[in-house]
């Protein structure tokens, strides 16, 4: 949990609120769907209660919720180079904080979320 509080209180210093998008998520959506790849996250937080929810930004931009992800557990998302993933956390009292924006490279990769 003290992690948690101290991410979200990270975040909120550099000017990310509840719902707000993530700085640059209106720059990032997909492209085309040419570049197969993979991409697991992982939830390494040892509180019970906090978990990351994963969004796919998708040709428009908007998000497209594919997963929550509680501790203790990942997701593997089949994705393709040019697709943005958007990781949100839930805020104290409701909401969400951005967490972080990820973009597939052409080797799968694993995403430690703490």
């Amino acid at each position: 949990m003290r992690k948690a509080l101290f991410a979200a209180t990270t975040l909120a210093g550099l000017g990310l609120s509840t719902a707000t998008a993530c700085p640059g998520e209106g720059v990032y959506r997909s492209i085309d769907s040419t570049l197969p790849t993979s991409i697991t996250f992982v939830n390494a937080v040892a509180n019970d209660e906090e978990y990351f929810s994963v969004y796919w930004l998708d040709y428009n931009g908007e998000r497209q919720h594919y997963a929550d992800i509680f501790p203790g557990r990942n997701v593997r998302l089949d994705t393709y180079v040019t697709h943005p993933w958007l990781v949100t956390m839930p805020e104290p009292g409701g909401g969400e904080l951005c967490y972080h924006i990820y973009l597939p490279d052409r080797s799968p990769a694993t995403v430690t979320l703490d």
